[in-house]
């Protein structure tokens, strides 16, 4: 698609929308011109950019998240269907939730990366005509969202800070938070009364292989999401947990994209990265937990 049709469109539908804009800055509404800005009455001013997405970021950021990474990601994600499982899970709980008929319903992906999650689960939830919902993506990486608007359409993305996060109070039926920071407070403000949050972190066994391969400290070995989940249940009282686990088959070179796209081989040395893929391990555990 080219490109300026990807600015266009989503300056016509912030234009349609733009009742769920808040300022990050001084919190007053916004409003959307037609030349692609979104401004607030203190004219503080974002603009749609080429590729169709806004940044919101009010001071720079210190993520340091680059291209590399995100590309990995989105051929782990895409290619090799590494988080189908989940993916699907997750859009069984949305159309749990949200009641099928034409109003419109705004869902979250609060940490979106490079968009693949949110695309999958809104082109599942449209084959089942839940047309009328519109998809948002929020992550503080620009690069990530910028792959996000060059690969995927239909769905507004943003560079934001969760703790200043560009939306009105009560805008969001879903908020979906996979592998990636949360900040409660924001979220109890964006969701809809009866809205649903669903926050997804690894498991005990999460990529427990690369785990025994690249730690010799036994603590880092194992994981715990103990504290996690009991934060979570402290802010939600009436929270429940399902768990989700699997295994999946991985080539040489999606390993590799693997190990590029994981936090768990961030500060490892390059050595130890390599001794794992020359012991030839293809498969690997994915285990989540959802809260």
């Amino acid at each position: 698609m080219p490109v300026v049709n990807k600015r266009t469109k989503s300056i016509e539908w912030a234009m349609e929308y733009q009742r769920i804009f808040r300022c990050p800055i001084c919190k007053r509404d916004m409003n959307v011109l037609k030349e692609g800005s979104i401004l607030c009455n203190n004219r503080h001013t974002f603009d749609i950019a080429r590729h169709g997405y806004v940044n919101f970021l009010t001071r720079p950021t210190s993520a340091k998240y680059e291209k590399e990474l995100f590309v990995a990601r989105r051929r782990i994600i895409v290619e090799e269907n590494f988080f189908q499982p989940l993916d699907r899970k997750l859009e069984e709980l949305i159309s749990s939730i949200i009641p099928h008929h034409q109003n419109h319903h705004f869902i979250l992906d609060a940490g979106c990366g490079e968009g693949s999650h949110l695309a999958i689960i809104m082109s599942l939830l449209r084959s089942k005509d839940y047309s009328y919902l519109h998809g948002i993506g929020i992550d503080i990486a620009k690069e990530g969202v910028v792959q996000a608007a060059k690969n995927y359409e239909d769905i507004f993305w943003c560079v934001g800070d969760l703790a200043q996060s560009p939306f009105q109070d009560h805008t969001f039926s879903c908020i979906i938070n996979i592998l990636s920071p949360s900040n409660y407070k924001e979220f109890k403000r964006l969701l809809k009364p009866g809205g649903i949050l669903i926050k997804a972190v690894p498991g005990q066994n999460y990529l427990k292989e690369l785990r025994e391969a690249l730690f010799i400290n036994e603590e880092k070995q194992k994981f715990t999401n103990e504290e996690v989940i009991n934060h979570f249940r402290s802010q939600f009282h009436q929270a429940k947990q399902e768990n989700l686990m699997y295994s999946v088959e991985l080539k040489k070179e999606a390993m590799e994209d693997l190990l590029k796209m994981t936090p768990l081989t961030w500060g490892v040395e390059e050595r130890h990265v390599q001794s794992f893929l020359e012991k030839g391990i293809q498969r690997v555990t994915v285990e989540l937990d959802l809260l």
